[in-house]
């Protein structure tokens, strides 16, 4: 993965990108707003040598803004293939709660992982990448 940085007016927003090829899909990992880009080290590891991967850093991270991000209440409408993933034992705030509003209101897939708390992905590595394993085969076929 190689590091880059994207200046804005409201500070720098760092980067990561793996590059396979353009003729490949590229995988865009968003962590959380209290997370950053390691939450998907397992993930990046599987896919690395299948697929172009994007993971980013949002402005901010680790400063706790996720309140401010909450009281705005903006439209985050997704215009590509993509799969919510939450652990059933999630007792993070309300992420079950939200995962469960926005399958509904924006009629995302959502996979629900047992035996998986808030870090899903690191909880239960083989069966999070099965998901994404099974949405990324159906954007290819």
């Amino acid at each position: 993965m190689i590091e880059k940085e994207y200046k804005t007016a409201l500070g720098n927003i760092h980067y990561w990108m793996h590059y396979i090829d353009e003729n490949r899909l590229t995988f865009v990992f968003l962590p959380g707003l209290t997370a950053d880009h390691r939450l998907f080290e397992a993930q990046i590891s599987h896919f690395k040598n299948q697929y172009n991967i994007f993971v980013w850093d949002a402005l901010g991270h680790g400063m706790k803004m996720l309140a401010e991000a909450m009281e705005k209440d903006l439209p985050y409408t997704i215009h590509c293939p993509a799969l919510l993933i939450c652990g059933e034992q999630d007792r993070a705030g309300s992420c079950i709660r939200y995962n469960k509003a926005w399958h509904k209101d924006a009629k995302l897939p959502i996979a629900w992982i047992q035996n998986a708390g808030h870090n899903s992905n690191t909880d239960q590595i083989e069966i999070v990448n099965a998901w994404i394993e099974n949405l990324l085969n159906q954007i290819e076929s």
